[in-house]
């Protein structure tokens, strides 16, 4: 015949031991919870920093929202040189300082 299989030794529900063990179980939770989770949340990898990342990744939406028109503004201008005659002389003229032939160029002093 098998040798007996020991039992769990059970304390009664209101033992002192058993209120005591409960207590301090709880005490330990509670501490985890005051100490652990603010600590999680509010800490350089937590609540703060998602908030920072965010700001972070609005900005540089906006930025990209910017190069998209800058990019779309370069983009008419383009097909604006390849196009239209008119356009390419007034850069000439402005950039580039170019003039026609027989045209007389005055420089003003004082004036931008």
């Amino acid at each position: 015949m098998a040798p007996p299989v020991p039992q769990a030794v059970r304390l009664p529900e209101h033992s002192a031991l058993a209120v005591w063990t409960r207590r301090f179980v709880a005490a330990g939770v509670l501490a985890l919870a005051f100490g652990y989770v603010p600590y999680r949340v509010l800490g350089e990898r937590g609540l703060s920093r998602a908030m920072t990342m965010e700001d972070e990744a609005r900005a540089q939406r906006a930025r990209i929202d910017g190069l998209r028109e800058s990019n779309a503004q370069l983009r008419r201008e383009v097909q604006l040189l390849r196009t239209d005659l008119g356009a390419i002389e007034r850069v000439a003229r402005d950039q580039l300082g170019m003039v026609k032939p027989g045209e007389e160029v005055f420089q003003l002093e004082g004036t931008p």
